[in-house]
């Protein structure tokens, strides 16, 4: 097996995308890392493919201070990516991915590295690909818009704050909120001109795109708006031409999973986080 270390996160981005078309959903965090590099590089980012006779069996990013991302791949493949990331003494705080996947790579950094791996969180990822199953919600959706930046900073703490992510992610979303806005992938749900909910979406690939950070601000919790927000999106995006949208659901809260499935998501995977203290 032959390792390759990119330093053109364009020529990384190009190569990968072919090889990880067959497991696209699984690789889909991955994949939208990768393309968002493409278009903005960052000297501090670590890309690798692992190859076999021509074919890529795994790839992989990292993006300091984040986690790990791998593509599902076989356990051969992961040693040789888990001895070159060490050899590269690449500082990883840990690892996500599919969830078989990343069992295998948390086992072999820990052997490697004589660290200790704990298990984080582990996500449900779901698809839809036909319009969903819209509830009749009081309401509307629309467009986030640079007046309401505040309100998104305040909401966003809260959200990062309620799944337990780690403060640089804040701190992400806040250089990136302009960008957000501009581009029109950050929304609010409103009822009596009032914004009761938020979420965004990411392009993950050209076929593809991502929704995150469902929010409702606790006073208007429990009403469906959310899920309204959640169906509206997905509907705009498939009507735009994407053939898939894609969304992750803690599986230790049963009751969003089961309100996306009542919208027409059904299971891909499951993802899973190690951390390395």
């Amino acid at each position: 097996m032959r390792v390759h270390r990119y330093t053109d996160a364009r020529a990384f981005n190009d190569r990968i995308v072919p090889a990880l078309a067959s497991a696209e959903h699984e690789s889909n965090v991955l994949l939208g890392a990768a393309r968002s590099l493409a278009d903005a590089p960052d000297e501090t980012v670590v890309m690798a493919s692992v190859e076999e006779d021509g074919r890529i069996t795994c790839a992989a990013l990292l993006t300091p201070p984040f986690n790990l991302l791998i593509s599902p791949a076989p356990a051969p493949a992961l040693d040789v990516l888990a001895e070159h990331l060490h050899a590269w003494r690449a500082a990883l705080r840990g690892v996500i991915g599919l969830a078989t996947t990343s069992d295998t790579f948390a086992a072999l950094w820990q052997r490697r590295r004589g660290c200790r791996a704990e298990r984080g969180t582990e996500m449900r990822l779901l698809a839809l690909g036909v319009a969903p199953h819209a509830p009749a919600t009081p309401g509307a959706l629309r467009a986030a818009r640079a007046n309401d930046a505040a309100l998104l900073v305040v909401w966003a703490k809260d959200f990062f704050r309620e799944t337990g992510l780690p403060p640089h992610e804040h701190d992400v979303f806040v250089a990136e909120l302009d960008d957000m806005l501009s581009t029109q992938r950050l929304w609010l749900w409103e009822t009596d001109g009032q914004p009761v909910a938020m979420l965004r979406h990411n392009m993950t690939t050209a076929r593809s795109a991502r929704i995150g950070m469902v929010y409702t601000e606790p006073a208007w919790r429990g009403r469906g708006f959310a899920t309204a927000a959640v169906a509206e999106v997905s509907r705009r995006l498939l009507a735009a031409g994407r053939s898939w949208c894609l969304l992750f659901a803690d599986v230790e809260n049963p009751t969003s999973t089961a309100l996306y499935r009542r919208l027409g998501y059904q299971d891909v995977c499951l993802y899973r986080e190690y951390r390395f203290p």
